[in-house]
């Protein structure tokens, strides 16, 4: 679907090059939804205007939907920007036409009859929930309501893809999980490609099926969403993935537990994934072997189907019991984790 292979991307400023993408290797599957996460000035919008043609590699090889952008001539680099559909952040509507007007001006830029209009817009607008609001005008709405007819509007072409620039970074944490769920709807409904960039790691946790880690113009890592989640390695990914999950643990709780330097207590990190999330392991554990846990912190959620719980806990025992337990943990695939971080 999009492959880039060895891309780098530089611009001339006041005379001398500047690198805005590094020796970028990804591929997109078809069907998938595809997360680009980084801090600003990572180079994921310079990434996205390359998928959507409107810049082109310095080098390297970039192919979407099986068309070579390198060789691609201006029209058919029209055509195919026809089967792109694009998400903005800020919605970039016209508060001078109605809401149905719009989702139609695709359309009319490419003279599609009024009567094939009205039928793909009106169907569009039910799709997404606003079929009341056709003969609004922008202002009129909530911001949730607005980036629904961005989304209507960027699906009126009947595209292949659909980009997502920061799509929900300007609403709340309510509108942001129901424009997450039709999006989610849409690729799974429609089996349209979204490719979405966004600086929020809960964005990646909720709808992506992979996810790329940039820094500095480059991929620094990539790979299925859960298993990022699960082992990530690099540090910006880690950065990432502890404003969802809690890997730390605060170091003036643990000044206070061991007030009375009980000298036979530890507090472990515990990662359960999948098979051991869904089994009574803790319950079996304490059944089973002489030590005691007190659950200082506990969370779960969920990536692409598969469900990750963690959980902090004071293991208070002797330290040979202690061992044998978190062997019985490891042994039913709970990821141990003894060397915990505190902040």
């Amino acid at each position: 679907m999009v492959r880039f292979e060895q891309v780098d991307k530089t611009y001339l400023k006041n005379g001398r090059s500047v690198a805005a993408l590094r020796h970028i290797n990804v591929d997109i599957a078809a069907g998938s939804v595809f997360g680009i996460i980084g801090h600003s000035g990572a180079g994921k919008s310079t990434l996205l205007r390359l998928i959507n043609g409107l810049e082109a590699p310095t080098t390297g090889r970039l192919s979407v939907l099986g068309q070579d952008l390198g060789q691609a001539s201006a029209s058919a680099l029209k055509t195919l920007q026809k089967q792109i559909g694009m998400v903005f952040q800020h919605f970039n509507l016209l508060d001078s036409k109605t809401v149905f007007e719009n989702v139609a001006l695709p359309l009319r830029l490419n003279k599609v009859g009024s009567i094939e209009i009205e039928e793909r817009v009106m169907d569009l607008l039910e799709y997404v929930g606003l079929a009341d609001k056709a003969h609004v005008r922008p202002n009129q709405l909530s911001g949730g309501q607005k980036q629904r007819v961005g989304i209507a509007r960027a699906l009126v072409n009947r595209p292949q893809i659909l980009l997502c620039d920061e799509a929900t970074s300007a609403l709340d944490p309510q509108t942001t999980a129901s424009i997450l769920a039709l999006l989610k709807r849409i690729n799974q409904e429609q089996g349209i490609t979204i490719i979405l960039i966004t600086h929020e790691m809960e964005v990646i946790q909720k709808i992506a099926h992979q996810v790329a880690v940039m820094s500095g113009g480059e991929i620094v890592e990539s790979g299925d969403t859960a298993d990022i989640f699960q082992h990530p390695k690099h540090p910006v990914t880690q950065e990432f993935i502890a404003t969802v999950i809690q890997k730390d643990f605060p170091l003036k709780l643990v000044q206070q537990l061991h007030s009375a330097k009980n000298q036979d207590s530890q507090i472990v990190r515990l990662e359960f994934l999948q098979q051991s999330a869904q089994q009574t392991v803790m319950n079996d554990m304490l059944l089973t072997h002489t030590v005691k846990a007190n659950i200082l912190f506990a969370n779960m959620i969920e990536i692409d189907g598969q469900v990750i719980g963690s959980m902090f806990v004071q293991l208070t025992g002797r330290l040979a019991e202690r061992k044998v337990a978190l062997q019985y943990l490891i042994d039913r695939n709970v990821v141990v984790d003894q060397g915990v971080a505190y902040v």
